[in-house]
């Protein structure tokens, strides 16, 4: 056990350890070229800032995303991150740089090596801590129409950034939670649904994705709901309640029912063989944020960015390793 501080070399280190075992970094931006200088085994896990804002901007790539993806990396999206923490085995690599060309050539950066039980064990903690917003390979793809490789030189003019929240919790996309119910579609639905499914099933990824879709009636979320938002599904089947993980939204028909009602068939790129989880349970593990569940029929909206994490982690840290 012991610490190394690491002025030179400190990317030919880490690629070379990233080659060897699964790793687990969050680290704030994955530039072009990142997959040579952090070449993920399958089974790591990937956090990075994979906003539009950054994307827009150059600083994430999302075709080094989805070539992780494609590896079987699990990467996971916060849009306030900045950290840079490498954790492979049994060390944790702690510095400046940001995964990019750039960064190995140009700048000047330096590193701590902690190799103490305790430290790493820890920094991995950090990382699954911030695990929630899971980047499917049809998000990254969306996302590649948004990109624009940087410009060097001066501040890239982009949209201004939110305020941050308080005490830096992670932040993501609008999280929307649906009460949903297990009945059959009227001749509506699925007529709108079977002109639109085909385009949205294309966009998914077989053996890793699965095409989710479901019926909504009501300007309530009609108005609002956007592709790229998340939607955690809240389901009653039979008696049992069940929250299932969050999806991005990649696709909405939205159409005009009898007498101007406003109606829309939603598709979600969701993880194949994602879990569900007992309503009851998932109250019991959120604690003072339950209340972001609804209690009828309304969907709701999740405005305070540390509930929306906790509910997105309850799936982000709590499974095993991808094999």
């Amino acid at each position: 056990m012991g610490t190394e501080f690491i002025a030179s070399g400190v990317w030919s280190r880490i690629t070379k350890l990233a080659r060897r075992v699964p790793g687990d970094v969050a680290v704030a931006y994955c530039a072009r070229g990142a997959r040579k200088l952090l070449p993920l085994k399958r089974g790591s896990r990937l956090v990075v800032d994979a906003s539009e804002r950054a994307v827009k901007s150059g600083q994430t790539d999302p075709a080094e995303l989805l070539y992780f993806i494609n590896r079987g990396v699990a990467v996971h999206s916060v849009e306030n991150l900045h950290a840079k923490v490498f954790v492979f085995a049994d060390a944790v690599f702690l510095g400046s740089m940001n995964v990019s060309r750039r960064s190995a050539s140009v700048l000047q950066e330096a590193a701590v090596l902690i190799t103490d039980r305790s430290v790493v064990a820890e920094a991995r903690r950090f990382v699954e801590s911030h695990l929630g917003e899971e980047v499917t390979a049809e998000h990254a793809r969306q996302l590649r129409k948004l990109y624009k490789p940087p410009q060097i030189g001066h501040a890239p003019l982009s949209a201004p950034r939110r305020r941050s929240s308080k005490g830096g919790v992670p932040e993501h996309p609008p999280l929307w939670v649906v009460p949903l119910t297990m009945n059959d579609w009227d001749e509506d639905d699925e007529r709108e649904a079977k002109r639109a499914r085909p385009a949205a099933a294309r966009r998914v990824r077989r053996g890793a994705e699965e095409l989710q879709e479901f019926a909504w009636v009501g300007a309530s979320l009609c108005e609002h709901l956007e592709k790229g938002h998340l939607v955690l599904q809240v389901v009653k089947d039979g008696r049992q309640w069940h929250a299932y993980q969050a999806a991005h939204v990649i696709d909405i028909r939205r159409f005009e029912g009898p007498r101007g009602a406003r109606r829309m068939v939603v598709f979600l790129a969701a993880r194949l063989h994602a879990h569900r989880k007992g309503l009851r349970a998932v109250r019991a593990a959120l604690g003072g944020h339950q209340r972001l569940l609804p209690n009828g029929w309304l969907p709701r909206l999740v405005r305070v960015p540390a509930a929306a994490h906790a509910l997105l982690n309850l799936w982000g840290s709590g499974g095993e390793r991808r094999k």
